[in-house]
């Protein structure tokens, strides 16, 4: 099957897909420019443009989110009142950057569905329309992993920071008060030690992660629906 070369990135996670050497969305690549197009019609560049715009922000996106995983796996929240500020700011401009990406994302597969409303073959309508709600779905889920970002940034905000001393002064008033007659700690201590907003961090990262596949394999579909697709436009 010839794959547009805008449409490449989506192909190598169908591959990775298919081997199995791999369930996490492949790294986005920069896409190439369109340079399959045998048909200039107004109704091909239309539904080339809008496609190409629309996966081009979902797979920024992905970067993006790969980005704030390896970022919440090290962040430091807890060492001082300025890593707390800093990291939390940080984490809030990726979280904005995530949103509007995957807002103007969705409103470029709009476009999509309107123009794939107007096609003239009823097979190919069909085929459009799949190929967008496969791409729709990558970004849907884009934007719910950027509001789950969003509910751990809040998390930050109103949680103070809990560092190493921190815990261990927990963990001995806990252990101190399973001394007494009314235990009100039962089992083993370190359950009750709260975790840091850095653990916390490294949860939210596993919690991101866990959605990966379910992009690429989105991603993946829409690029075995993209020849059906853009039939006699490429």
């Amino acid at each position: 099957m010839i794959v547009p070369a805008f449409l490449a990135p989506l192909a190598f996670s169908v591959a990775m897909l298919a081997d199995g050497s791999s369930t996490a969305p492949a790294p986005p690549a920069p896409l190439k420019e369109i340079g399959r197009v045998h048909s200039v019609t107004p109704f091909c560049s239309k539904i080339v443009e809008h496609a190409d715009s629309a996966i081009t922000t979902a797979l920024e996106n992905d970067a993006r989110i790969a980005f704030t995983i390896a970022n919440l796996k090290t962040i430091d929240l807890d060492s001082s009142a300025v890593h707390k500020s800093n990291g939390s700011l940080a984490l809030l401009k990726q979280y904005t950057a995530m949103h509007e990406a995957a807002v103007t994302a969705q409103g470029q597969v709009k476009l999509l569905r309107a123009d794939a409303a107007t096609a003239t073959d009823p097979d190919q309508k069909a085929r459009l329309k799949e190929f967008a709600d496969a791409l729709g779905g990558a970004i849907e889920r884009q934007r719910k992993m950027a509001d789950q970002l969003g509910r751990y940034i809040a998390y930050v905000d109103s949680h103070a920071s809990f560092d190493d001393t921190a815990k261990a002064q927990y963990l001995f008033d806990v252990q101190w008060a399973q001394t007494a007659y009314h235990n009100p700690f039962h089992g083993d201590p370190q359950d009750y030690v709260p975790p840091s907003l850095s653990d916390a961090a490294k949860s939210a990262a596993s919690e991101l992660t866990t959605e990966q596949p379910a992009i690429a394999n989105d991603e993946a579909t829409a690029a075995t629906r993209a020849e059906p697709a853009f039939k006699g436009c490429l």
